[in-house]
């Protein structure tokens, strides 16, 4: 999956949220009520993470 700083993203749970940071092992995401640390790109192999 090929991310970058500013893309938009969805959660299942968090719904729409947009990436802050991203490196080769995490990728944080800030949502409405909260900001994330998901591992990379794990978290879009197991279906959890969408890129919009």
């Amino acid at each position: 999956m090929n991310m970058k700083e500013g893309d938009k993203d969805f959660h299942k749970t968090f719904s729409e949220g947009f990436v802050t940071h991203i490196d080769s092992e995490y990728i944080m995401v800030k949502y409405p009520i909260k900001e994330c640390k998901f591992k990379y790109p794990s978290i879009f192999e197991k279906g959890f993470l969408q890129k919009n």
